[in-house]
């Protein structure tokens, strides 16, 4: 799944649990910690970041995770690393998930890209502590937010 023309970066991809074990299936609301091997040395060139995309089963984008959303500029990577990313938000509704992975020189300068490289399922969990599961059917994010119910007489 790599793509056509991409240097031959990324050398490991992994899901793992927050014990730091090899995982595919996770409860949902659970943290899901994407672990990126990779090694650009030989290329000589800097790294800036590591990309994450997080596709529904059905292809839709549900969102992504990058080394960028957590550094200060300039965006600097050391050349051969391991770098873990932790998914905590938006909670993942039950369903199967692909993961793309992505090394770039800049945030527009891709150096190597696995599309759908991995795959997790998400298991269905009471999130919400009142017994009620989600399924796909309710979309691919669970929502939070506040109830608040007053009672009106005529």
């Amino acid at each position: 799944n790599r793509l056509p023309g991409m240097s031959s970066i990324i050398r490991k991809i992994e899901t793992l649990s927050m014990d730091n074990l090899a995982e595919r299936y996770f409860r949902q609301g659970t943290p899901i910690v994407i672990s990126v091997d990779y090694d650009a040395s030989h290329l000589g060139v800097p790294i800036a970041g590591i990309g994450i995309l997080i596709k529904s089963a059905t292809g839709l984008l549900v969102g992504s995770l990058a080394t960028y959303f957590y550094q200060q500029p300039p965006f600097r990577l050391p050349a051969k690393a391991k770098v873990s990313l932790e998914l905590t938000e938006p909670r993942l509704n039950p369903g199967t998930y692909f993961l793309s992975v992505c090394v770039a020189q800049h945030q527009l300068a891709l150096l190597d890209m696995i599309e759908a490289a991995v795959s997790i399922e998400v298991l269905p969990s009471d999130i919400y502590g009142t017994g009620f599961l989600l399924s796909s059917e309710d979309g691919v994010v669970a929502l939070s937010g506040k109830l608040t119910i007053v009672e009106h007489y005529d």
